[in-house]
C-alpha cells in the first residue's frame, strides 16, 4: 500500500511528538510553561512554541495565527497577550517589534470544560492535549456533534487525529451517504488522510459495483488507481477485480508493459501469469532476447523456468558454442541451475570417449556429482 501523503503523515507525526513527548502523567489540571517565538509574514502570525521539559529535551509545535485571534495583541518592549479558546488560555509574555517576537508563555486548562467533555463521555485528557484543542479552536459543539455521529467514545489518540485532521461532522455524514456506514474511528481517520471523500468513493463504485469494501476503497486509493488506470487496462482485455487491479499497480504493470508483452508473441497470459511475470522482472525484452535465439513460442511455465534460473543470452551462446545448440527451455534452464559451464562440458566429453553426453546424461552426471576423471 501507498501510504498517506507526506505532509498528512508529516502532520500526524508531530502531533505524536507534540502530544507524547510532555505525557509524563500530566493531568488535564497542570500548567504547561515555554518559550516562544513569532515571525510575521503575509499577514499570518507564525508561532513556535519550545516547551518546558524535565528531560531537557526540546518539545515543540508550530501554528499559524492572526491578530485577531489573541487578546491584547500589541507591539512593545513588554507585553502581555492571550489566546482564549474553549478548552483553555495560554498567556503569553515578552516582547514584540516589527515584524517579530520572543518571550515565555503558560498554559492553563479550563476545568469546566474537562468536566463537560467527562460528562460527555469522553475521555480526561492530559494538558498537552487540551493545549492542542485550545490550539486548534475545539468547542463542545465539535464534540457534540461526532459523538452524535456515533464518535462519542474515542479514545484520546482517535480524538486528536480526529481534529487534527478536521474531521467534521460534514465529512462523516459524506461517507455515510456515499454507502460507508458505522465505520471505527481508524477507518474514518484513514479516509481523511488519504483523502477519501463520498465524491471519490461513489466515482470507485461505479467502475468496480457497489459492493466495494471499505478495505478495497483503500487499497485502491492508496495505491493512486484512478479511472484512466482502469480504462487503460480493460481497453487492453483485462477486466479485473479491486484486488487485482492493486497487484497491477503494485508491481507497475500498465497498458505499455502487457502491450508489449503481446507484441512478443504472449497475447494469452492472464492477470496471475502477468503478475509472476512482473514479479521475477521478465521484461518483453527479454521474450524478444530469447525468441531471437531460438526459443519461440515457449509456455508460461517454460519461461518462468527459465527466468528462475538465470538463462540469458550469454549463457545460451556459451552453450551453443560448447555443441548444445537445441536444448529444450526445460533442459537450458537445468543446465543453469546446475552451473554446468563449457569447461565441465570438456570435462565430461572426455570421461565419456570423446562423445558428448547428451543432455539428459549430462545433467545426471552433474546432479550426481559423477565428476569425470
Amino acid at each position: 500500500m501507498k501510504p498517506m501523503k507526506w505532509n498528512v503523515f508529516f502532520s500526524l507525526l508531530v502531533l505524536n511528538l507534540f502530544l507524547s513527548a510532555n505525557a509524563v502523567n500530566a493531568q488535564s489540571t497542570d500548567v504547561i510553561r515555554g518559550k516562544w517565538v513569532m515571525i510575521s509574514e503575509d499577514g499570518k502570525l507564525e508561532f513556535t512554541l519550545k516547551q518546558d521539559r524535565k528531560d531537557d529535551q526540546e518539545n515543540r509545535y508550530e501554528h499559524d495565527f492572526t491578530a485577531s485571534d489573541f487578546e491584547g495583541y500589541r507591539s512593545g518592549a513588554d507585553v502581555t497577550f492571550y489566546l482564549r479558546r474553549p478548552a483553555g488560555t495560554i498567556t503569553f509574555q515578552g516582547e514584540i517589534k516589527s515584524e517579530n517576537g520572543s518571550g515565555t508563555y503558560s498554559f492553563s486548562p479550563n476545568g469546566d470544560f474537562v468536566k463537560s467533555m467527562k460528562g460527555m463521555g469522553f475521555p480526561e485528557l492530559e494538558t498537552n492535549e487540551m493545549m492542542f484543542l485550545t490550539f486548534q479552536g475545539t468547542g463542545l459543539d465539535y464534540l457534540q456533534s461526532i459523538k452524535k455521529l456515533g464518535y462519542g467514545d474515542l479514545n484520546s489518540g482517535d480524538l486528536m487525529a480526529f481534529i487534527a485532521l478536521d474531521i467534521t461532522p460534514d465529512f462523516i455524514h459524506d461517507l455515510q451517504d456515499a454507502g460507508l456506514k458505522d465505520l471505527p474511528a481508524s477507518q474514518v481517520i484513514s479516509n481523511k488522510a488519504l483523502k477519501i471523500d463520498g465524491a471519490r468513493i461513489r466515482s470507485l463504485k461505479k467502475a468496480f459495483g457497489e459492493d466495494l469494501s471499505q478495505d478495497e476503497i483503500t487499497n485502491l486509493v492508496a495505491m493512486q488507481i484512478d479511472e484512466q488506470y482502469v480504462e487503460s487496462v480493460r481497453k487492453l482485455g483485462f477486466d479485473l477485480s479491486a484486488e487485482m487491479l492493486v497487484q497491477f499497480k503494485a508491481m507497475n504493470i500498465d497498458a505499455s508493459y502487457i502491450d508489449e508483452m503481446k507484441k512478443s508473441g504472449y497475447d494469452q497470459l492472464d492477470a496471475d501469469m502477468l503478475v509472476q511475470f512482473k514479479a521475477m522482472n521478465i521484461s518483453p525484452a527479454y521474450m524478444k532476447e530469447l525468441a531471437a535465439l531460438g526459443y519461440r513460442d515457449l509456455s508460461s511455465e517454460d519461461i518462468v523456468q527459465m527466468k528462475v534460473a538465470n538463462v540469458d543470452k550469454a549463457y545460451i551462446t556459451e552453450m551453443n558454442n560448447a555443441g548444445y545448440p537445441n536444448l529444450s527451455a526445460s533442459q537450458i534452464a537445468q543446465f543453469k541451475l546446475f552451473k554446468i559451464d563449457k569447461r565441465f562440458i570438456e570435462k565430461a566429453t572426455n570421461f565419456n570417449d570423446g562423445k558428448k553426453p547428451s543432455p539428459d546424461k549430462l545433467i545426471q552426471m552433474k546432479a550426481t556429482m559423477e565428476s569425470p576423471r
